[in-house]
């Protein structure tokens, strides 16, 4: 993209600015007042806005306005003179009218046609290497999953993997949890029975981001894991039946969960959409599915409806099935991806996952922290070289 300013037409309350590829961008006055990034502006530590909206007229215009020497916007505030300097790729990466194509990450679609394709990595080759990492967690964003092999088969490592990205998300399970059958389980997680696919903690008012699991020992017969981009058949729903779509995105469901310690409930509709209808996010879950509360001349619908996505969930033709080795982490957006097993015999040996969360807040803040340090690496490398 053009990085350079190479005209500006300033209208009543905003400024027109054109890029040296053609393209152009249209900034409101009182925008631009507000984000100044000058040291009055903003603190030079903390990067928090010390500027108040409140301490200029709203209707602000400035005394000037042109093209700065580095090919920036330079403006002179027509109040009080305060000077604002403006880069131009500051300006292309924030502008919000005009025909600047914004760079945005592309979700990928899958299913199982594309399970050869799903984007896996050595737990070795990332250890040092951040612009390994940061490919990997950008292809874990874009699919929502993403393969670790070769992970230390010790109890800890995917609670060090995940505090490498960020903070980890406790919840009732704790920190991190195994996943094993045990006697008197209070989930049908610690269990040897078929689990069908489904999100974690769809009762808390926000379910777990990123869910990390890890294998430490599979000896066992059965217990192959499963894997579905809800997104996917989602959208699949929305294409082949338009009306249980609708009712999915608009009807809450109930999601409760309840042990001798805990008793957490919420509702929430099986799919919410962004505000460009988009899907955002799929909360699914049969197994902690509470009693549903609606009116009645739509309780036969809402079910029709929730048998539909259900099945769709468990067409073959959706699903990524293969087997957890030790040293295999699979990491996955509990908010798009669903997950089950198969069933397993737990008499026939030792099956032990390991696992944690990591919120989407968190891993988006590791790749964009990770971005910046290479773009600086790369810009104190072109002047060394200058």
């Amino acid at each position: 993209m053009g990085s350079r300013i190479t005209a500006l037409e300033t209208g009543p309350d905003s400024v027109r600015i054109d890029w040296d590829d053609g393209s152009h961008g249209e900034f409101h006055y009182i925008w631009l007042r507000d984000n100044c990034g000058c040291l009055e502006c903003r603190h030079p530590h903390t990067l928090e806005r010390l500027f108040d909206l409140l301490t200029v007229p709203e209707d602000i215009q400035p005394d000037s306005a042109q093209i700065a020497a580095n090919g920036g916007l330079k403006l002179i505030w027509a109040n009080d003179g305060h000077v604002s300097d403006f880069r131009s790729d500051w300006l292309r990466q924030t502008c919000y009218a005009g025909d600047v194509a914004i760079e945005t990450q592309a979700r990928v679609p899958w299913d199982a046609a594309k399970a050869a394709d799903m984007p896996e990595a050595v737990f070795g080759a990332l250890a040092a290497d951040d612009a390994a990492f940061l490919d990997w967690l950008t292809a874990l964003r874009a699919w929502g999953l993403a393969l670790l092999r070769d992970v230390p088969t010790e109890p800890h490592a995917a609670l060090g993997f995940a505090q490498r990205i960020g903070p980890v998300r406790p919840t009732n399970f704790g920190t991190e949890w195994n996943v094993i059958s045990m006697p008197n389980p209070n989930s049908n997680a610690y269990t040897d029975l078929k689990l069908t696919c489904h999100t974690d903690l769809p009762n808390w008012e926000v379910p777990p981001g990123y869910q990390l699991l890890h294998c430490l020992r599979n000896e066992v017969e059965g217990g192959e894991s499963v894997l579905v981009d809800g997104f996917r058949v989602a959208e699949e729903l929305r294409a082949t039946d338009p009306e249980a779509f609708d009712l999915l995105t608009r009807i809450p469901l109930e999601f409760r969960f309840r042990d001798d310690d805990t008793d957490i409930h919420t509702r929430a509709p099986a799919i919410t959409l962004g505000p460009d209808g988009a899907i955002a996010e799929v909360r699914f879950n049969i197994a902690i599915m509470g009693a549903l509360r609606l009116p009645g001349h739509l309780m036969t619908a809402v079910y029709r409806a929730h048998r539909r996505f259900a099945a769709l969930l468990r067409e073959p033709a959706f699903e990524l099935r293969f087997r957890l080795n030790p040293g295999d982490m699979i990491v996955f957006d509990n908010r798009r991806v669903l997950h089950g097993r198969a069933e397993f015999d737990a008499s026939t040996g030792e099956r032990r996952l390991r696992g944690t969360y990591v919120d989407h807040d968190v891993l988006d803040s590791r790749i964009r922290v990770l971005r910046q340090a290479a773009d600086r690496a790369a810009a104190e490398d072109a002047v060394a070289r200058s």
